[in-house]
């Protein structure tokens, strides 16, 4: 997934992103994309949902072996969001004015590893700018600690 421009994505659906991967053993690159405006809509989530949840790149349950590398995303809930994924690598990238974090490594899942399925993740040299006075980065997990989420 290379060199695209990609801009006001999730206008109607929610939980969505630019660019969206999902599976295990993927072996894919995400590099020199520019993403901008992922805007997500509650209505798209169903009722009882007060916020919106739109990334720009977004490594979705299961995704491992995934490289997102030299993206540029503006303007989205979360600028990278690792849910659920393990043994991804996240470097490089420009992540600018994003709503609430830059990068949200998120675990609500333990199939693949009883002790949580987020692991040997890799996040690196990214330049991070957050719109608040908020962390850049969020490590969350309903499963147990987050120190073994990766480097």
């Amino acid at each position: 997934i290379q060199s695209n421009r990609i801009e006001n994505s999730c206008l109607v659906l929610d939980d969505c992103a630019g660019i969206y991967v999902h599976g295990p053993d993927m072996n894919t690159v995400i590099r020199d994309n520019f993403v901008n405006n992922s805007m997500g809509n509650v209505a798209g989530k169903g009722p009882g949902y007060e916020y919106t949840q739109a990334q720009g790149i977004y490594l979705d349950g299961g995704t491992s072996k995934v490289t997102a590398t030299a993206n540029v995303v503006i303007n989205a809930d979360h600028g990278v969001q690792v849910h659920s994924a393990n043994t991804n690598d996240v470097t490089d990238n420009r992540l600018y004015l994003n709503r609430k974090y830059q990068i949200w490594l998120q675990e609500t899942s333990a199939s693949i590893r009883s002790t949580g399925d987020v692991f040997l993740n890799r996040i690196l040299r990214n330049h991070m700018v957050p719109s608040d006075a908020v962390p850049s980065v969020l490590l969350q997990s309903a499963i147990a600690g987050t120190d073994r989420f990766g480097t």
